[in-house]
């Protein structure tokens, strides 16, 4: 299924759990490199949605998720961004970030004070 403004929009806003975002342009070099770690990523973590998005056919996100540079990873809760990645990492260091994540979502939530 194409991705479209549409379909987009609710992944970003309905996706159950987590969603990686990754921004990308057309014949992008960096990409070209990074794309494959991106994919193995994707293959040890299925339970995280993971989505390229082309800055030319979706402009309105680079200001929605302040794209500077590529390669950018956004990763996506409850329609938000709760943490973001701009340039190109390792494998190791790429599942680090996930689970430091995922722990920090965690313990905000549980150790939320209560009223």
């Amino acid at each position: 299924m194409p991705l479209t403004v549409q379909n987009l929009k609710a992944l970003i806003d309905e996706t159950p759990g987590v969603l990686l975002l990754f921004f990308e342009r057309p014949g992008d070099t960096a990409m070209k490199w990074f794309r494959p770690t991106l994919e193995t990523l994707q293959q040890q973590n299925p339970a995280i949605a993971m989505v390229g998005v082309d800055l030319l056919h979706h402009p309105r996100l680079r200001e929605r998720f302040k794209v500077g540079h590529l390669p950018h990873l956004s990763l996506i809760r409850g329609g938000c961004e709760i943490a973001m990645l701009r340039g190109i990492y390792t494998l190791p260091f790429l599942q680090q970030w996930l689970m430091q994540t995922r722990e920090n979502c965690r313990s905000r939530t549980t150790n939320a004070p209560t009223r």
